[in-house]
């Protein structure tokens, strides 16, 4: 019977970590160590972090480590085998051919490459082959890691049943404000003081009355269909790294978002966030300074990472609102409906596609944003009360199906807008 030969076992050396939390995280769901022993590890790196896996799996965290801004390598471990040829000696590195241990006199004996002798017997074909198939290994495994994230970040959420309230959260933080500004976010989060309800009549809790109305319309049965979740505002010292942008190349792009969805990642940790019972998380940076009549928000679909920027103005608290509304549509699988120029989209940017005349509008379409009041021009909303979900958006989130879509079309009429 042939004899088993030992197999090379790895550990991974964290070289720096600008970010130990984010490795922490990941070490600690990989291996299965715990997170604040990983994270201490980590802080003081160079540290090793993984011990006694094999080369594919060392190989693989090595590669996410340094895809969250890290540095690591793996390292064959000298004790953990000795060598199958030479048995009273410690293995020193492993066989470019078959992957086996080998030690220091193996290396001697075969020159520069790390060959072990059995390898070394069978000629220089072999070894070509054993090239040739670790080149294929190591294509199949970069394929199959680029394959599953690029499906991460592709893959199309659920349709969301309707079974039950959808739960979110909204998670609120600010980077090196004045302590006078948490007084507007609490304002905007919770009650409104006199000062708010003078001036807009909705905070953010409001959101989910609105929802409720909406998903009535459409004929909902669900006492609540919205529960809403708030935490924070938590301060924080530096700001989210910039989302990756639609034009990178898909390397880049994966890099950027791996930095983007680890700064949440220790967020979370940081704060003692457990968000996981949650359907999806919104979080929404306040941000102080004039607004430059630019609303930038960034929502990824696909991974429950959602960012918005809201600026600290009490005159664009309910634009502010909208916009945590419109990116819970996203989440729930509705699209936008708005052009190139902003201007709804006719009819599914619409709450009343089928009104005569067409133009002005009362109401504006959730996923356009504005109230469309000519072929060429649309306003901004003055409060949520101007907002509506249109039907081709209620059929996108599930409110409706394909049958109550096409009646609504026949019939040229939508559900009664109070």
């Amino acid at each position: 019977m042939e004899e088993q030969r030992p197999r090379a076992l790895y550990e991974v050396v964290v070289l720096k970590a600008p970010d130990p939390d984010a490795v922490a995280q990941l070490v600690s769901q990989r291996v299965g160590r715990p997170f604040n022993e990983v994270r201490q590890l980590a802080a003081m790196a160079p540290a090793k972090v993984a011990t006694n896996i094999d080369a594919i799996m060392a190989e693989d965290l090595v590669i996410n480590i340094k895809g969250l801004g890290a540095d690591a390598e793996k390292r064959l471990i000298p004790s953990s085998t000795t060598c199958p040829v030479h048995k009273d000696q410690q293995g020193r590195a492993v066989c470019q051919v078959c992957g086996k241990v080998i030690c220091t006199l193996c290396l001697r004996e075969s020159g520069a490459k790390p060959i072990c002798p059995e390898c070394r017997g069978e000629g220089e074909e072999k070894i070509k082959v054993g090239f040739a198939w670790g080149r294929i290994i190591i294509l199949l495994l970069i394929a199959s890691a680029a394959g599953y994230v690029y499906y991460s970040l592709t893959k199309p959420r659920p349709q969301f049943a309707w079974n039950r309230p959808y739960k979110l959260a909204v998670v609120g933080f600010m980077v090196n404000l004045p302590p006078q500004w948490r007084q507007f976010i609490n304002k905007f989060n919770e009650q409104a003081g006199k000062e708010y309800v003078d001036l807009h009549n909705h905070t953010l809790p409001d959101m989910t009355g609105w929802f409720q109305r909406e998903y009535k319309r459409y004929g909902g049965t669900m006492e609540q269909a919205l529960e809403l979740s708030i935490f924070g505002p938590f301060d924080e010292m530096e700001p989210p790294p910039m989302p990756p942008g639609p034009d990178m190349k898909f390397s880049s792009r994966f890099i950027e978002y791996k930095k983007f969805k680890s700064w949440f990642t220790s967020f979370n940790n940081r704060h003692k966030l457990d968000l996981a019972e949650f359907d999806s998380v919104i979080y929404v940076h306040f941000v102080g300074g004039e607004f430059d009549g630019f609303m930038e928000t960034y929502g990824s679909r696909h991974d429950d990472v959602t960012l918005i920027n809201c600026y600290l103005d009490f005159a664009l608290a309910e634009i502010d609102i909208m916009l945590v509304i419109h990116e819970l549509m996203h989440l729930l699988n509705a699209k936008d409906h708005y052009d190139e120029n902003f201007l709804p989209i006719n009819p599914e940017g619409f709450a009343q596609p089928f009104e005569l005349p067409l133009y002005p509008q009362t109401f504006a379409e959730i996923m356009a944003g504005r109230i469309p009041r000519s072929e060429s021009s649309a306003q901004n909303i003055r409060s949520i009360r101007d907002l509506r979900v249109g039907i081709y958006t209620a059929f996108e989130i599930g409110w409706i199906d394909k049958t109550q879509l096409q009646a609504f079309e026949m019939e040229r009429k939508t559900p009664p807008m109070d």
